[in-house]
């Protein structure tokens, strides 16, 4: 019976610290807002120039699948730990991230969608979303895409 007890309370110990970190790097990414802000990034194949919020939410909840052109639209997405994920899952759709995952399994699992195509760092992102026609994505720091001319800037 001890046993249990101490293995629930290491369990609430470590769910408050992992809580406390991505609080704490949260915090940090949004500290950072007057050098860098969120961007939406496509690869310049794609036909947009500009997005709106309600397209952002429409493609990267897997509702819009494909562009004005009828290209198929490619979702990169940062893993659900990531700070810069969880910042753009509450700055956009205003939900926790978990939440986001369940809406793109329902839409994957019914056959309305593909699944997105999940990356560890913005630097994968980069890559996959300028090699990739028709990719979007999105980054903290505008200033990482500088020097790739694959990348296009849509949002905001």
């Amino acid at each position: 019976m001890f046993n249990f007890y101490k293995i629930s309370f290491l369990q609430y110990i470590a769910r408050r610290i992992a809580t406390s970190v991505v609080l704490f790097a949260l915090c940090a990414v949004a500290a950072h807002g007057d050098e860098s802000s969120l961007v939406v990034i496509t690869n310049v194949a794609s036909p947009v120039q500009q997005i709106s919020l309600p397209e952002v939410r429409l493609i990267f909840s897997g509702r819009k699948q494909v562009w004005s052109d009828g290209s198929v639209i490619h979702v990169v997405l940062l893993n659900t730990n990531s700070a810069t994920h969880q910042l753009f899952v509450k700055d956009v759709f205003g939900v926790w991230p978990h939440q986001l995952d369940r809406a793109w399994s329902r839409a994957v699992f019914s056959g309305r969608s593909t699944p997105p195509i999940i990356v560890e760092t913005e630097a994968q992102m980069i890559m996959l979303v300028g090699t990739i026609p028709g990719a979007i994505g999105y980054i903290f720091d505008p200033t990482k895409v500088v020097s790739n001319p694959n990348i296009g800037r849509i949002w905001p």
